[in-house]
């Protein structure tokens, strides 16, 4: 028998809690990883010394209910209770009136809460099909959606979009997401740089992974890695997957969504909102955010098409456009006090092949399709089916600690 209970693939946030849930249940396990560091897309970089950026996972999402906003008081994490995202416009050279605002605001808040996908409450339609797209905020608001579901709103499930739940706010984390996850997985036992090949459930009593560092052999193997990965192929399963997991995989689009980051050495925005949709004609429009906590940067944040466009189009090119676009609304001045720019790209990311995962239209139910065990042994967790914080850091981390409960109830003696 091998000495150890279970295989964590995958090093991310669902990965981080699974392990320590696994810990905490008594179950002997190893933890591997093929980049290079623990926390997968929560991953944080420093602008300039005391100025933290992250690049991928970002605030606290759904925080009635998210298991990191607890762990974050536990380790003294500061984070800002008091952020609430406000809708504001930027349209053709000025800030949009108060009745501009408020109606950009009862747009959005029509499409977010479910009331413009009520048609589909039936039937698995994309977004884009409900929508009014007549109206003068469809475009505003099809960036934003793009943002949040890295995937624009013809590409995304409308069942699935209503399905998703939302509780509390979005805390912004003052040192940063990805650094708060570093120290979640520190002390976990983890094999960084080392790549799964092949998982294989043939033999009847354990499971076997073929990585580039060696073999492991577990009673038992839990896959956290993105969408993206799964389906790439990198991975080889044996024997093959189900037809029903094969199908949830299918049913994703992995997800293209990046943040642009431009620091200045000085406030250059004055008393401007924190959160900015910049319109200009037919150009796509550019969600802007500026952070709380005092720092001097933006971010300008994409998604879905868009963003793979500046992905492809390369760091330089993604920070000029977003320059540009910042520029026309502070004015020209700024550029003097622009200090650099970190651009993210994680639909390139080797290790990770995109962002958040949203479902196909078509494909309803694959988030808990993927979320169910495969002959007992294999698992599967992830920001894909952390029900009901799915694409989140948080519902990442909960399915972890969930795959671990039906893990050792599966693992124990009949």
């Amino acid at each position: 028998m091998p000495n150890l209970d279970l295989i964590i693939i995958g090093a991310g946030a669902a990965g981080i809690g699974a392990s320590r849930a696994a810990t905490q249940a008594g179950l002997a396990h190893q933890v591997i990883e093929a980049a290079h560091r623990v926390g997968g897309r929560a991953y944080t970089e420093d602008l300039a010394p005391g100025v933290p950026f992250d690049l991928g996972c970002h605030w606290l999402h759904t925080t009635d209910i998210n298991p990191l906003v607890p762990e974050a008081d536990r380790l003294g994490v500061t984070i800002d209770r008091d952020f609430a995202f406000t809708a504001h416009l930027w349209l053709n050279g000025r800030h949009a009136t108060p009745a501009e605002t408020n109606a950009y605001g009862e747009y959005f808040g029509w499409a977010e809460n479910g009331a413009a996908l009520a048609p589909a409450a039936h039937e698995d339609r994309d977004v884009l099909s409900l929508l009014d797209t007549n109206s003068p905020y469809f475009a505003p608001y099809a960036h934003v959606f793009s943002v949040i579901h890295a995937a624009d709103p013809d590409q995304v499930s409308a069942r699935d979009a209503m399905d998703q739940v939302m509780n509390g706010g979005d805390w912004p984390v003052r040192d940063g997401l990805g650094r708060m996850m570093e120290r979640l997985g520190a002390g976990m036992p983890v094999s960084l740089n080392t790549v799964a090949q092949e998982v294989d459930c043939s033999p009847r009593d354990h499971v076997v992974v073929r990585t580039n560092k060696g073999t492991l052999t577990a009673r038992a193997v839990l896959v956290t890695v993105s969408i993206g990965i799964l389906q790439s192929g990198l991975i080889r399963f044996r024997p093959v997957l189900p037809a029903a997991t094969v199908s949830a995989i299918d049913g994703f689009s992995p997800g293209v969504a990046n943040r642009v980051a431009l620091y200045f050495d000085r406030d250059v925005f004055g008393d401007a909102p924190s959160n900015l949709t910049i319109v200009d004609g037919d150009a796509e429009p550019l969600a802007i955010h500026i952070p709380t906590f005092g720092f001097t940067y933006v971010v300008g944040q994409t998604g879905g098409r868009f963003a793979s466009h500046l992905t492809r189009a390369g760091q330089k090119a993604a920070t000029d456009y977003v320059l540009d676009r910042v520029s026309a609304v502070f004015g020209a001045g700024i550029r003097k006090h622009f200090v650099r720019s970190i651009v993210s790209a994680w639909d390139t990311d080797p290790w990770v092949l995109g962002a958040y995962a949203s479902v196909k239209p078509g494909h309803f139910g694959a988030r808990q399709a993927l979320a169910q065990p495969v002959d007992g042994r294999l698992f599967f967790a992830g920001e894909a089916v952390g029900m009901p914080m799915v694409a989140t850091c948080g519902g990442a981390y909960w399915s972890g600690t969930q795959a671990i409960g039906r893990i050792a109830a599966a693992l124990q003696p009949a």
